[in-house]
């Protein structure tokens, strides 16, 4: 069997949101100006750089949604990197990956979940369905 893609998809925005996500994780550094906590700054970069490939790859191609786990668990590290790396004293920082933690979770298990009711088989002419 062979998946095809499904231009109604209802996992894409969830995909769309979750590459939105993980590219301001990855500015977020700068344009919150806590780029002087090394730690937090490190963290957001890195997993925003994974949160947005996934993302990526999960728009590109149909049928990856494991990837969509992925980022659940990511962002679940997010929830609790503020307090397992020690940078609770920034305020700006703390709460970004708070939000965005919490965010990444929200759109992957939307992108999880919802993918199984859009999955569409498609099957070569002239055969027909298997029973």
């Amino acid at each position: 069997m062979n998946e095809s893609f499904n231009s109604e998809d209802v996992t894409r925005p969830a995909s769309v949101l979750n590459l939105m996500a993980g590219l301001w994780l990855v500015l977020s550094p700068w344009a919150l100006r806590f780029v002087a906590v090394p730690a937090a700054t490190c963290n957001a970069v890195v997993v925003g750089v994974a949160i947005a490939i996934i993302a990526g790859c999960r728009l590109a191609r149909w049928g990856t949604r494991p990837l969509s786990w992925t980022n659940v668990v990511l962002g679940g590290w997010l929830l609790l990197a503020p307090f397992a790396l020690q940078f609770v004293a920034s305020s700006a920082a703390t709460w970004d990956h708070i939000i965005l933690g919490g965010l990444t979770i929200l759109f992957g298990l939307w992108a999880g979940v919802g993918s199984t009711a859009t999955r569409r088989t498609s099957f070569p002419p002239n055969q027909p369905y298997p029973q």
